[in-house]
């Protein structure tokens, strides 16, 4: 029996996991892209990086014809023209090395304020803490119902005799449990609730056990759900990567027109995938923080919620902000190349 305990204790300590130990799992996958490791012997984003600066120098050869044309009929140069491939070809300087910074800065940001959403504080309840008690409430339900369920089918000594092992398994799972949540009430309320149903049992009524157990197809159905939420936490971290590594395509494109609207565009992107993740943590936080409160009545709906509902939210709320964002980028950048342009004209 202590074998399976600490077992089930391990489970717990390395399973139960909140929304930032995804973006710790991919952590390795970053540095290797972005920071000078290499994939299968070949840096990818050294590739991109060498298509950017093939946009960048035939950019900032163009720039320099229109602005020795501009001089020689004593006009001022374009800001954009000049000041913008310079700065393109400062990014791409050392295979990129500084555009590469700069992608992992922006995901070091988004990561920051996810943590922070993650164990901020609503209506007094941390919410990673809220979340990993509401799945170890889960995990207990499950567990007590396993060692009672095989009880129901048998009858006089062997029943009674097998209740008594589960109610001895039951007060074992309390105290691993507790040693990995503390004095956790909802730990008391469950094994409580078996115990008593159980001495109701050796005494004659038989359904108060059965009220306790739930559907057998139902932890099935948990374990898609939370396989979901987990497989979209990862999804996000995939797209964020390829959205990073055409950054040095974002850059170069940018050149092209002379402007930063193709740049600007990348970083909304980049932006809004980010903010999919803070709003995914923030909607799965709230909800544990109010099935906590509110006990562990009815699970389904929070593995509903966290598995198909706050995916489709918070990728709706990030693809709304993201134009938002472009726009308000947008339009900051046309007028600081405006002013910049205005200012230099005045000079000259």
């Amino acid at each position: 029996m202590s074998y399976y305990i600490g077992s089930f204790t391990n489970i717990l300590q390395n399973g139960i996991n909140t929304t930032n130990d995804t973006a710790q799992a991919w952590d390795q996958t970053w540095n290797n892209l972005f920071a000078g490791g290499n994939i299968s012997g070949a840096t990818i984003f050294g590739s991109m990086v060498q298509l950017g600066e093939l946009f960048a120098v035939v950019a900032v050869i163009i720039a320099g014809l229109l602005t020795f044309k501009d001089m020689n009929n004593h006009k001022a140069p374009q800001f954009n023209i000049v000041i913008w491939p310079l700065i393109a070809m400062t990014m791409f300087a050392a295979d990129g090395f500084l555009l590469a910074q700069t992608v992992l800065g922006l995901r070091g940001i988004i990561n920051q304020i996810s943590d922070q959403v993650a164990t901020s504080v609503v209506a007094g309840v941390q919410l990673d803490e809220a979340l990993k008690n509401l799945g170890g409430q889960v995990m207990l339900q499950q567990t007590v119902e396993d060692a009672y369920r095989g009880c129901l089918s048998m009858t006089g000594a062997a029943r009674a005799d097998c209740l008594q092992k589960a109610a001895d398994y039951g007060n074992e799972l309390a105290n691993s449990f507790g040693n990995v949540f503390g004095a956790a009430q909802w730990i008391g309320d469950i094994i409580d609730s078996f115990r008593n149903a159980s001495n109701a049992v050796q005494n004659g009524t038989g359904g108060a056990l059965i009220g306790l157990f739930s559907p057998i197809w139902e932890p099935i159905l948990y374990a898609i759900l939370f396989a979901l939420m987990k497989a979209y936490q990862n999804m996000l971290e995939a797209v964020m990567i390829l959205i990073g590594l055409t950054a040095p395509l974002a850059l170069g494109g940018s050149l092209i027109g002379f402007g930063t609207p193709a740049f600007i565009g990348w970083l909304s992107g980049f932006f809004s995938f980010g903010l999919a993740k803070i709003f995914f943590n923030l909607l799965i936080g709230l909800a544990a923080s109010v099935a906590t409160n509110a006990g562990l009545n009815d699970p389904a709906w929070f593995a509903l919620f966290v598995g198909i509902c706050a995916p489709i939210i918070s990728f709706a709320m990030a693809s709304g902000s993201g134009f938002v964002i472009w726009g308000a980028m947008t339009s900051m950048a046309a007028s600081a190349t405006t002013g910049a342009a205005s200012m230099i004209t005045k000079k000259a």
